[in-house]
């Protein structure tokens, strides 16, 4: 998934409800980042969108956010050793719905670990943990990818490209 677009924000307050009216602009604005699909993601506290180019499994049930426990992620990039890691976990006895290499950043992000020593890849990530309403935003050790933070009245918004 190597020109993802992904935006979104997240309240400080759990209560407060992110629309998919605040990330349908957003959305709006990474279109032309990714034809193979697009999803928009909408709750209390946290909302997200991605415009999907996908080049590891194109079927339209491999499009993200995925989910994995209490966690959701989004990511623009691509994890280069996502099939080693999808074979751990799978030796550990977990399955995987798609051959996308998000779900397995998914799963690493569930594994609750710094993701520097397991994630080799090119990426930008937001990974939002419903249970402790705790928000992830992380770049690749090289910074390949963009991720633009921007502070709001109530929380933060973030994207991959300025203009979401």
């Amino acid at each position: 998934n190597a020109v993802c677009g992904i935006a979104g924000v997240w309240r400080w307050e759990r209560a407060r409800e992110v629309s998919s009216r605040e990330l349908e602009p957003m959305l709006a604005a990474l279109r032309w980042r990714g034809g193979d699909g697009e999803r928009v993601l909408a709750g209390r506290g946290f909302g997200c969108a991605i415009a999907r180019l996908a080049l590891q499994d194109p079927r339209p049930e491999a499009l993200p956010p995925f989910r994995r426990g209490s966690w959701i992620l989004v990511a623009n990039g691509e994890l280069w050793d996502h099939e080693r890691e999808r074979e751990r976990f799978e030796r550990a006895g977990q399955s995987f719905a798609t051959r996308s290499d998000q779900e397995v950043l998914a799963a690493l992000v569930a594994e609750d670990l710094p993701l520097a020593p397991h994630a080799r890849g090119m990426y930008a990530l937001a990974a939002y943990d419903a249970e402790r309403h705790r928000l992830i935003l992380e770049r690749d050790p090289w910074g390949q990818k963009p991720l633009f933070l921007a502070r709001l009245a109530d929380g933060v918004a973030f994207a991959s490209t300025l203009p979401a």
